[in-house]
C-alpha cells in the first residue's frame, strides 16, 4: 500500500473516531457522518475546507471553549502526519477556524 493510501486510511479511521467520541462532548454531527460515509474522511475534508463553505455557528468556539479541538476535522488536517493530503490553503482554512474560527 502507498504512503498516500496508508494516510488516507488512518484520516478516515481518525475521522470515524472524532464521529465516536463526539457525544464526550455533546455533539451529534449527522451531516458530517454522511460525508464521510459518502465521501471518506478525506473527500468530506477536502468539500469542507473549501474557502466559501458556510459551518454550523459556535462549534469551534465551544470545542475550543470545553478544550475539545480534538473532536474538529481541521485539527488532523493540521497535524504534519497528514500533511501529503491537504493543500496548504486547506491546512491554512484549518488552522484559522482551530484558532479563530466562530
Amino acid at each position: 500500500m502507498a504512503e498516500t493510501q496508508r494516510l488516507e486510511v488512518d484520516f478516515n479511521n481518525d475521522m470515524l473516531r472524532i464521529l465516536e467520541r463526539e457525544g464526550e462532548a455533546d455533539l451529534r454531527s449527522t451531516r458530517f457522518r454522511q460525508m464521510v460515509e459518502r465521501y471518506g474522511g478525506v473527500g468530506a475534508a477536502h468539500l469542507l475546507l473549501k474557502p466559501d463553505r458556510e459551518l454550523p455557528p459556535n462549534t469551534f468556539g465551544y470545542l475550543r471553549q470545553i478544550g475539545r479541538l480534538d473532536l474538529a476535522m481541521e485539527f488532523y488536517v493540521v497535524m504534519d502526519k497528514y500533511r501529503l493530503l491537504f493543500t496548504e490553503q486547506e491546512r491554512e482554512i484549518a488552522q484559522w477556524r482551530l484558532d479563530k474560527g466562530d
